[in-house]
């Protein structure tokens, strides 16, 4: 019997191969899955940067904070320094004349990521 799994976040996702069948009712895990669904983005730009605004995430899972991501050469990486816990975030370290790409994730209690958000694209004048 050979048993495989990868992980995404901190929900493990596992397959059995071989002669064995294998049923399973029901599993709970705890923390697993998505978290609140992916925030929609908005963003306008000023002399102060770039101000980004995202609808709260409520319902079963609703989101305790929000991580903010920007595209860079090699991807997109984290720019909140700490989690983000009100719906908007300013983006001050922006170049005048430069267009930027931005996601947001919603973080839930248990410290399980949504899938991000749409990418917006914001040029400051």
């Amino acid at each position: 019997m050979v048993l495989g799994g990868s992980v995404r976040g901190s929900c493990p996702v596992f397959s059995l191969l071989g002669l064995f069948a294998l049923t399973v009712s029901s599993i709970a895990l705890s923390g697993c899955g998505s978290a609140t669904s992916n925030p929609p983005l908005s963003g306008s730009a000023s002399s102060y940067g770039v101000q980004l605004t995202w609808t709260e995430e409520t319902g079963s899972d609703p989101a305790v904070s929000y991580n903010i991501f920007r595209e860079q050469t090699a991807g997109f990486v984290q720019i909140n320094a700490s989690p983000v816990t009100t719906t908007s975030y300013l983006d001050s370290t922006t170049a005048s004349g430069q267009t930027y790409g931005y996601m947001v994730e919603s973080v839930d209690a248990d410290g399980v990521q949504s899938d991000p958000s749409a990418t917006i694209t914001v040029s400051v004048p």
